[in-house]
């Protein structure tokens, strides 16, 4: 990425809901009675759309 002078970084969050499993380190989603993580992915691209 650092040869380019210019990446946007495209980002969207995601709800992982498991609620009624019995996993460890869940954490609160949106309603406190919900068990999960969030997931952040992010995509790297030029401006001319090539991915980094």
């Amino acid at each position: 990425m650092a040869q380019h002078p210019v990446v946007l970084c495209l980002q969207d969050t995601t709800e992982l809901d498991f609620n009624g499993q019995s996993m460890d380190d869940l954490g609160p989603l949106c309603f406190e009675v919900q068990r999960g993580m969030y997931l952040h992915p992010t995509y790297a691209v030029t401006p001319d759309r090539e991915a980094q």
